[in-house]
């Protein structure tokens, strides 16, 4: 039995060192990997038990079921059109959580293929970014790779923060790959911010300072102060050089703001948001533990629309552009709940351990917890889980560093036994 373990830990730890390398950038690659995943389940059930899931890990799959049946019973009980339907699709990607979650759990795959994939992926990613940038006439344009620039934004925030996460392995290794991570990590950055993406910019930094903070507490006094030197000295420099449109997309959220307050204008990118929230708590309000559906508020901004009360330019929303209200409306409570949990939960999983005096339970639980609360920041301002490669995304890394996090969890309990 022990000579069929190893096939498939190789098997596992090369999926997921390639989802991050050919799943963002190639159509088609995350679900092809998603699949392999699944059907390996089938067979790792057959290998020995080396541990127990843990009570996040099972607390977690049930969270993922929960989600899953209330936009089941959204669609089957309230809104059984084309356009939400679209959406049980999209949602049913989180599903492959709990097999991948059993997988990684059972092939217990090393750490080398979870760092070294991510840190390559933000390089490589980084490259193209500055491809796009050079190519690109006056060099003045929202970098977007194979995608659009908010999702790019997104993805290379937490690429970026993830391949910071594991500097300490890499510190390790050879003096020619130890600092993958911090190049990994600046070219992430250069994404992040040329791809003009404002929730993304606020993702990123609000978790780099939390990284910066989790860091500190193990860290030389000098250390400590240069951190937050260099982070504030980023701001700073970021904010003034005019090719980074840092100034201009701060002073734009500052004039929408003033423009809806004072003048009532919604046809700027904020005063849109916040017409968008109003109208989507209205929808709540009127169907307050199901929701309305995903259809419903599109039927409702098409209204409008014809009515003279939006402009045309509204079309182009299909929902409020907020992960906790676009639950609320189409949803109900129900989905609030499901949502709050999903982000809820592992982030205090894997908060409660980035204290860990074992180094690399230290570093998995770092990686997650910033993955878990970019996304939570992310949801702010878009449905950050309404959008295919976004989902996959979140829903893999969410998997995986679960289950890495407790495969190293018992692997050092064990050794103090």
């Amino acid at each position: 039995m022990q000579a069929l373990h190893n096939p498939f830990r190789t098997a596992a730890a090369g999926l997921i060192f390639l989802f991050p390398l050919f799943g963002l950038y190639i159509d088609h690659w995350a679900s092809y990997i998603y699949t392999l995943l699944l059907l390996m389940i089938f067979f790792v059930k057959f290998l020995p038990v080396e541990r127990d899931l843990s009570s996040c890990e099972k607390y977690l799959m049930l969270i993922v079921c929960f989600l899953v049946l209330t936009v089941l019973a959204n669609y089957y009980f309230v809104d059984s059109s084309d356009f939400n339907y679209s959406r049980v699709r999209r949602y049913s990607r989180i599903f492959p959580v709990i097999a991948i979650i059993y997988v990684v759990a059972r092939t217990k795959p090393r750490e080398a293929c979870l760092w070294y994939g991510v840190v390559i992926a933000a390089i490589l990613s980084g490259i193209l970014g500055i491809s796009e940038w050079l190519n690109a006439p006056g060099m003045h344009l929202r970098l977007q790779g194979n995608t659009n620039p908010l999702v790019f934004g997104w993805l290379n925030s937490c690429l970026g923060l993830m391949a910071i996460s594991s500097w300490r392995y890499f510190k390790e290794k050879n003096i020619w790959i130890r600092f993958l991570p911090f190049i990994g990590f600046a070219l992430a950055l250069f994404d992040n911010i040329l791809s003009g993406s404002r929730s993304a910019w606020i993702a990123m930094l609000i978790s780099s300072a939390l990284l910066a903070k989790f860091h500190r507490q193990h860290s030389k006094t000098v250390t400590k102060y240069a951190t937050t030197i260099v982070i504030i000295l980023t701001c700073v420099v970021l904010y003034l050089i005019p090719q980074t449109m840092v100034k201009t997309r701060l002073n734009e959220v500052h004039q929408d703001v003033v423009s809806y307050v004072n003048n009532g204008i919604i046809s700027t990118s904020i005063g849109a948001r916040f017409e968008m929230w109003t109208l989507a708590l209205e929808i709540f309000s009127d169907h307050p533990i199901l929701g309305a559906g995903a259809n419903e508020f599109k039927i409702r901004v098409d209204e409008r629309i014809q009515s003279g009360r939006y402009p045309e330019v509204y079309h182009n929303f299909s929902e409020p552009h907020n992960e906790y209200i676009a639950a609320l409306s189409s949803r109900g409570v129900l989905g609030l709940v499901s949502i709050l949990l999903l982000f809820g939960l592992p982030l205090i999983c894997f908060y409660r351990h980035t204290q860990s005096k074992c180094l690399r339970v230290r570093r998995i639980a770092h990686a997650g917890t910033v993955l878990v609360l970019s996304y939570a920041i992310l949801g702010l301002t878009a449905s950050v889980l309404d959008i295919w490669l976004s989902l996959s995304f979140f829903s893999f890394y969410l998997a995986v560093l679960m289950a890495y996090l407790y495969n190293q969890i018992s692997s050092e309990t064990i050794k103090m036994q």
